[in-house]
Protein backbone atom coordinates (compact mmCIF):
# COMPACT_ATOMS: atom_id res chain seq x y z
CA UNK A 1 0.00 0.00 0.00
CA UNK A 2 1.37 3.40 -0.59
CA UNK A 3 -0.35 6.79 -1.46
CA UNK A 4 -1.25 7.45 -5.14
CA UNK A 5 -1.19 10.93 -7.05
CA UNK A 6 -3.95 12.12 -9.41
CA UNK A 7 -3.12 15.20 -11.16
CA UNK A 8 -5.15 16.71 -14.16
CA UNK A 9 -3.49 19.61 -16.74
CA UNK A 10 -5.61 21.62 -17.95
CA UNK A 11 -5.03 23.58 -21.38
CA UNK A 12 -6.42 27.09 -21.17
CA UNK A 13 -6.39 29.93 -23.31
CA UNK A 14 -4.80 32.09 -20.32
CA UNK A 15 -1.75 29.22 -19.39
CA UNK A 16 -2.18 25.82 -18.17
CA UNK A 17 -4.00 25.49 -14.60
CA UNK A 18 -2.52 21.72 -12.89
CA UNK A 19 -4.37 20.05 -10.09
CA UNK A 20 -2.55 17.57 -8.23
CA UNK A 21 -4.28 15.65 -6.01
CA UNK A 22 -3.71 12.49 -3.53
CA UNK A 23 -5.79 8.94 -3.30
CA UNK A 24 -6.49 10.03 0.50
CA UNK A 25 -8.11 13.36 1.77
CA UNK A 26 -5.67 13.70 4.12
CA UNK A 27 -1.51 14.99 4.13
CA UNK A 28 1.21 13.98 6.28
CA UNK A 29 2.04 16.91 7.65
CA UNK A 30 1.69 20.33 7.83
CA UNK A 31 5.19 22.10 7.56
CA UNK A 32 6.84 21.42 4.37
CA UNK A 33 10.15 21.39 6.14
CA UNK A 34 9.24 18.31 7.53
CA UNK A 35 9.65 16.92 3.90
CA UNK A 36 13.59 16.55 4.96
CA UNK A 37 12.87 14.47 7.61
CA UNK A 38 10.32 12.49 5.56
CA UNK A 39 12.50 11.47 2.76
CA UNK A 40 15.34 10.25 5.68
CA UNK A 41 12.07 8.04 6.57
CA UNK A 42 11.69 6.63 3.23
CA UNK A 43 15.78 5.94 2.99
CA UNK A 44 17.11 2.63 3.28
CA UNK A 45 19.31 1.38 5.68
CA UNK A 46 22.73 2.19 4.62
CA UNK A 47 24.11 -0.72 6.10
CA UNK A 48 21.44 -3.71 5.46
CA UNK A 49 19.74 -1.35 2.61
CA UNK A 50 16.20 -2.51 3.93
CA UNK A 51 13.10 -0.34 4.49
CA UNK A 52 13.85 0.94 7.68
CA UNK A 53 10.04 0.05 9.66
CA UNK A 54 10.67 1.82 13.45
CA UNK A 55 11.54 5.42 11.42
CA UNK A 56 7.82 5.33 10.72
CA UNK A 57 7.01 4.87 14.07
CA UNK A 58 9.44 7.22 15.59
CA UNK A 59 8.16 9.55 12.57
CA UNK A 60 4.53 9.18 13.39
CA UNK A 61 5.22 9.87 17.39
CA UNK A 62 7.12 13.19 16.67
CA UNK A 63 4.69 14.12 14.46
CA UNK A 64 1.29 13.23 15.50
CA UNK A 65 -0.67 15.14 13.07
CA UNK A 66 0.49 12.36 10.42
CA UNK A 67 -1.70 9.36 12.12
CA UNK A 68 -4.59 10.37 10.12
CA UNK A 69 -3.08 9.93 6.95
CA UNK A 70 -1.42 7.12 7.85
CA UNK A 71 -4.36 4.93 9.00
CA UNK A 72 -6.23 6.27 5.90
CA UNK A 73 -3.51 4.58 4.04
CA UNK A 74 -4.41 0.88 6.17
CA UNK A 75 -7.74 1.46 5.73
CA UNK A 76 -9.92 0.23 2.73
CA UNK A 77 -8.74 3.90 0.87
CA UNK A 78 -5.70 2.16 0.49
CA UNK A 79 -6.59 -0.59 -1.32
CA UNK A 80 -7.94 0.86 -4.43
CA UNK A 81 -9.43 -1.89 -6.36
CA UNK A 82 -7.95 0.07 -9.78
CA UNK A 83 -7.32 3.34 -11.00
CA UNK A 84 -10.51 3.57 -12.11
CA UNK A 85 -12.22 3.49 -8.92
CA UNK A 86 -9.90 5.86 -7.07
CA UNK A 87 -11.23 8.99 -5.64
CA UNK A 88 -9.12 12.48 -5.80
CA UNK A 89 -8.26 15.21 -3.23
CA UNK A 90 -6.67 18.10 -3.69
CA UNK A 91 -5.91 17.93 0.16
CA UNK A 92 -4.81 21.65 0.11
CA UNK A 93 -7.38 24.87 -0.14
CA UNK A 94 -7.40 27.16 -2.95
CA UNK A 95 -8.69 30.62 -2.95
CA UNK A 96 -11.45 31.30 -5.85
CA UNK A 97 -11.09 35.12 -6.45
CA UNK A 98 -14.75 35.22 -7.99
CA UNK A 99 -14.07 38.27 -10.61
CA UNK A 100 -14.90 41.96 -9.88
CA UNK A 101 -18.77 40.87 -9.21
CA UNK A 102 -18.57 37.74 -6.94
CA UNK A 103 -16.96 37.05 -3.10
CA UNK A 104 -14.04 35.17 -2.85
CA UNK A 105 -14.18 31.57 -1.60
CA UNK A 106 -11.51 29.05 -0.47
CA UNK A 107 -12.32 25.62 -2.08
CA UNK A 108 -11.03 22.46 -2.05
CA UNK A 109 -11.26 20.38 -4.96
CA UNK A 110 -12.38 16.20 -4.86
CA UNK A 111 -12.72 14.46 -8.12
CA UNK A 112 -15.38 11.19 -7.97
CA UNK A 113 -15.57 8.14 -10.11
CA UNK A 114 -18.90 7.41 -11.48
CA UNK A 115 -18.09 3.58 -11.17
CA UNK A 116 -17.74 4.33 -7.57
CA UNK A 117 -14.85 3.31 -4.95
CA UNK A 118 -14.05 -0.60 -4.73
CA UNK A 119 -11.12 -1.92 -2.75
CA UNK A 120 -8.90 -5.02 -3.06
CA UNK A 121 -8.55 -7.69 -0.33
CA UNK A 122 -5.19 -7.02 1.46
CA UNK A 123 -4.38 -10.58 0.59
CA UNK A 124 -5.34 -10.01 -3.06
CA UNK A 125 -2.97 -6.40 -2.66
CA UNK A 126 -0.18 -8.53 -2.20
CA UNK A 127 -1.29 -11.46 -5.11
CA UNK A 128 -0.81 -8.86 -7.42
CA UNK A 129 2.23 -7.33 -6.58
CA UNK A 130 4.15 -10.49 -6.72
CA UNK A 131 1.95 -11.80 -10.11
CA UNK A 132 1.23 -9.02 -11.64
CA UNK A 133 2.87 -5.39 -10.37
CA UNK A 134 1.41 -3.88 -13.89
CA UNK A 135 -1.94 -4.91 -13.12
CA UNK A 136 -3.68 -1.19 -12.28
CA UNK A 137 -1.93 0.49 -15.55
CA UNK A 138 -2.88 -2.15 -17.86
CA UNK A 139 -6.66 -2.13 -16.80
CA UNK A 140 -6.85 1.22 -16.86
CA UNK A 141 -5.54 0.85 -20.68
CA UNK A 142 -7.26 -1.65 -22.05
CA UNK A 143 -10.45 -0.18 -20.35
CA UNK A 144 -9.92 3.71 -22.31
CA UNK A 145 -8.84 1.60 -25.49
CA UNK A 146 -12.23 -0.69 -25.45
CA UNK A 147 -14.30 2.74 -25.27
CA UNK A 148 -15.48 2.29 -21.89
CA UNK A 149 -14.49 5.46 -21.00
CA UNK A 150 -13.52 6.02 -17.13
CA UNK A 151 -15.19 9.39 -15.40
CA UNK A 152 -15.08 11.49 -12.89
CA UNK A 153 -17.37 13.92 -11.31
CA UNK A 154 -15.46 17.55 -10.30
CA UNK A 155 -16.54 18.38 -6.98
CA UNK A 156 -16.02 21.56 -4.41
CA UNK A 157 -15.95 22.57 -0.71
CA UNK A 158 -16.64 25.86 -0.14
CA UNK A 159 -16.08 27.92 2.73
CA UNK A 160 -15.86 31.70 3.11
CA UNK A 161 -13.21 33.90 4.95
CA UNK A 162 -16.25 34.79 7.61
CA UNK A 163 -16.52 30.98 8.10
CA UNK A 164 -13.02 30.64 8.52
CA UNK A 165 -12.72 32.45 11.53
CA UNK A 166 -15.81 30.69 13.57
CA UNK A 167 -14.47 27.49 13.21
CA UNK A 168 -13.15 25.55 15.81
CA UNK A 169 -10.15 24.15 13.65
CA UNK A 170 -8.06 25.26 10.94
CA UNK A 171 -9.57 24.60 7.52
CA UNK A 172 -6.08 25.87 5.47
CA UNK A 173 -4.81 22.26 7.48
CA UNK A 174 -4.29 19.84 4.74
CA UNK A 175 -3.52 17.21 7.65
CA UNK A 176 -7.44 17.94 8.39
CA UNK A 177 -10.65 16.93 6.85
CA UNK A 178 -13.48 19.36 5.78
CA UNK A 179 -16.56 17.37 7.16
CA UNK A 180 -19.02 16.69 4.18
CA UNK A 181 -22.12 17.89 6.52
CA UNK A 182 -20.96 21.38 6.87
CA UNK A 183 -19.47 21.25 4.06
CA UNK A 184 -21.35 19.75 1.01
CA UNK A 185 -20.37 18.56 -2.08
CA UNK A 186 -20.92 20.74 -5.44
CA UNK A 187 -20.32 19.38 -8.73
CA UNK A 188 -18.77 21.98 -11.43
CA UNK A 189 -17.47 19.31 -13.84
CA UNK A 190 -17.07 16.07 -15.38
CA UNK A 191 -13.15 14.70 -16.15
CA UNK A 192 -13.30 11.84 -18.94
CA UNK A 193 -10.20 9.60 -20.18
CA UNK A 194 -11.49 8.89 -23.61
CA UNK A 195 -7.96 8.20 -25.57
CA UNK A 196 -4.21 6.75 -24.46
CA UNK A 197 -1.04 7.88 -24.87
CA UNK A 198 0.79 7.57 -28.10
CA UNK A 199 3.83 8.46 -26.61
CA UNK A 200 4.08 8.07 -22.44
CA UNK A 201 7.50 9.75 -22.64
CA UNK A 202 6.66 12.95 -24.03
CA UNK A 203 2.63 12.76 -22.92
CA UNK A 204 3.23 11.76 -18.94
CA UNK A 205 6.44 11.89 -17.73
CA UNK A 206 7.37 15.52 -19.17
CA UNK A 207 4.01 16.61 -18.19
CA UNK A 208 5.54 18.43 -14.79
CA UNK A 209 2.55 18.78 -12.94
CA UNK A 210 3.17 21.90 -10.44
CA UNK A 211 0.17 23.26 -7.99
CA UNK A 212 1.78 26.81 -8.80
CA UNK A 213 0.66 26.54 -12.12
CA UNK A 214 -2.35 28.36 -11.91
CA UNK A 215 -4.81 31.15 -14.52
CA UNK A 216 -6.64 33.70 -13.17
CA UNK A 217 -9.51 33.20 -10.87
CA UNK A 218 -7.62 30.46 -8.81
CA UNK A 219 -4.72 31.83 -6.27
CA UNK A 220 -3.17 30.26 -3.51
CA UNK A 221 -4.76 30.02 0.29
CA UNK A 222 -3.57 30.84 3.65
CA UNK A 223 -2.52 27.08 3.86
CA UNK A 224 1.28 26.85 4.53
CA UNK A 225 1.71 23.70 3.33
CA UNK A 226 0.15 24.99 -0.41
CA UNK A 227 2.89 27.40 -0.05
CA UNK A 228 5.87 25.49 0.97
CA UNK A 229 4.86 23.43 -2.19
CA UNK A 230 5.63 26.03 -4.61
CA UNK A 231 9.47 25.58 -4.06
CA UNK A 232 9.42 21.89 -4.02
CA UNK A 233 7.83 21.00 -6.78
CA UNK A 234 10.14 23.07 -9.29
CA UNK A 235 13.07 21.41 -7.60
CA UNK A 236 11.86 17.83 -8.12
CA UNK A 237 10.74 18.83 -11.62
CA UNK A 238 14.33 19.89 -12.34
CA UNK A 239 16.29 16.63 -10.38
CA UNK A 240 13.92 14.49 -12.91
CA UNK A 241 15.01 16.25 -15.70
CA UNK A 242 18.82 16.17 -15.19
CA UNK A 243 18.11 12.13 -14.30
CA UNK A 244 16.68 11.77 -17.43
CA UNK A 245 19.28 13.19 -19.60
CA UNK A 246 21.55 11.68 -18.08
CA UNK A 247 19.92 8.48 -18.72
CA UNK A 248 20.20 9.40 -22.17
CA UNK A 249 23.88 10.07 -22.56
Amino acid sequence: MNIKGFAVKFYTEEGNYDLTMLHIPAFGFRDLIVFAFFNRLLARNPVTHLKKGVAAVDFMVQYPETLLNKLNLVSDLGLVKNYRHITGFSINTFKLTGGTSAESVFVRFQLIPRAGFKRLSSKRYQELAGIDPDYMVRDLYNEIQNGRHPTWDLKVQMFTANQAGNLTFNPFDPTKYLPVKEFPLYTVGTLVLDRNPTDNFNEVEQAAYHPGNLVPGIELSHDRNLQGRMFAYRQAARIVSVSTLSNFR
